[in-house]
């Protein structure tokens, strides 16, 4: 009886063992899997946003970029370029005042 119970607890503690570095190294290799995925997202935003902020600069100007492709409004060039003459005027005025 004591021979059974001997190897009963023997074999309990056993089981109860378990293969730490082999799940240290899953679980290292799934967070860089993750960490990967995140840092292909948080490119793409940083990119998406850097061309955002490039066409809100051209699209003052009048000229719009989608996809590789250029649209220039005459018009809204037009009426920008007239609008930077205007300041340009006041503001050559004004230090042509000041000397």
């Amino acid at each position: 009886m004591r021979h059974l119970l001997i190897a009963l607890i023997l074999l309990l503690s056993l089981t109860g063992c378990q293969d730490k570095e082999k799940e240290a190294q899953i679980q290292t290799e799934h967070d860089a899997q993750i960490a990967k995925k995140i840092r292909a997202e948080v490119q793409a935003e940083y990119k998406a946003e850097q061309l955002k902020r490039e066409n809100t600069k051209f699209n003052k100007v009048g000229i719009n970029v989608n996809d590789g492709i250029i649209t220039i409004d005459t018009n809204k060039t037009k009426d920008f370029f007239k609008q930077f003459s205007k300041k340009m005027e006041a503001k050559m005025k004004k230090i042509s005042d000041d000397l």
